[in-house]
């Protein structure tokens, strides 16, 4: 750790990260909520008898838009994270030897990118396969 920081020091910027972590993954599971309701709306719609496609396409268009906004706000997230974790290895020496310990792993891809990126797309393509084989 450099001269300049202090244990306290230390402990604000890891306070900083589990905080920023905490959003990114409540921001998740909030919007992966979100959209499971309006699925499970756009489904119930879709069952009825006469199903209103005028109604059932205006929830779709709005479920791509509020995925877009998932996306967005997720990636921005991931961004601020990679930041502090870029700084908390230069300030933090038992960090930065779990993560050279961490990439020694399989794992290619970090589960960020992964949420971060990935899960909005394959959400935001099921949308508009509904979307554009609603018949």
């Amino acid at each position: 750790m450099s001269d300049e920081y202090s244990s306290k020091q230390s402990y604000s910027l890891f306070e900083h990260v589990l905080h920023e972590d905490t959003m990114f993954n409540d921001r998740l599971n909030f919007f992966l909520i979100f959209e499971s309701v309006i699925m499970g709306i756009v489904g119930v719609l879709y069952q009825k008898s006469t199903p209103s496609l005028p109604i059932i396409r205006t929830l779709i268009v709005l479920a791509i838009i509020l995925t877009f906004i998932w996306g967005y706000v997720q990636a921005r997230q991931k961004w601020m994270l990679d930041c502090l974790t870029a700084r908390s290895l230069k300030e933090m020496d038992d960090y930065r030897a779990i993560v050279e310990e961490r990439k020694r792993g399989k794992w290619p891809i970090g589960n960020l990118a992964l949420l971060a990126y990935v899960v909005p797309t394959v959400v935001v393509v099921l949308w508009l396969t509904l979307l554009f084989t609603l018949s």
